[in-house]
């Protein structure tokens, strides 16, 4: 049913968080070589950078690694030298952990209402799953994205391996239409966490 689908959905978004919450115990301080987690900082006086040990710092990492679920830690590094080389590193992941933030933040919103949702209307109750859906959906396509990143560099496909103009202009592309998904997902965020239904 609607119900059950919804709930198992929201329970399994829920597990994956954690299993990401676990990872970041084992975390190793290279920090499986992001090294432009150090070259990004919190955009305020004396704000620290995101390979700091703070809890936001932490956190950020944590979503970024999310969407990058899909590429190997072995190859993290490499996918980091390449947004680094391309220029968009600090945009990229900052829209990676927005992301992860409209996520979190819908998970949390929901996992704990999960037992209420029978009471909703199932307009509302449609309308919060589809919310939802596309968000995950928006995870997915974003992930699978940063994956072909990586693989389109390693094969060198149109010459992004060797030209650095056409890796520019091949992740700009990308990075565009992540931006553009990722800006809907906000949006979809904000619906759920101000749903009044229940």
């Amino acid at each position: 049913t609607l119900l059950n689908n919804f709930i198992n959905s929201i329970e399994s978004a829920n597990v994956d968080k954690e299993k990401y919450i676990k990872k970041m115990e084992k975390e190793p301080s290279d920090q499986y070589g992001i090294s432009i987690f150090g070259a990004i900082g919190w955009n305020e006086p004396g704000g620290e950078f995101i390979s700091s040990n703070t809890n936001r710092s932490i956190r950020y990492r944590r979503r970024v690694y999310t969407i990058l679920s899909l590429i190997d830690d072995n190859e993290l590094k490499e996918f980091s030298n390449i947004i680094s080389i391309a220029g968009i590193y600090e945009s990229l992941l900052a829209t990676f952990n927005y992301l992860g933030g409209a996520i979190d933040n819908s998970i949390d919103f929901l996992h704990p209402k999960k037992d209420a949702l029978d009471k909703l209307d199932i307009s509302d109750l449609k309308k919060l799953k589809k919310s939802f859906d596309t968000i995950l959906s928006t995870v997915k396509f974003v992930s699978e994205t940063a994956k072909q990143i990586l693989l389109d560099y390693q094969n060198d496909k149109n010459l992004i391996k060797t030209d650095t103009s056409k890796l520019r202009s091949h992740l700009n592309t990308l990075y565009n239409q992540i931006k553009e998904k990722v800006e809907e997902a906000r949006r979809l965020e904000k619906d759920i966490l101000s749903s009044k239904s229940f």
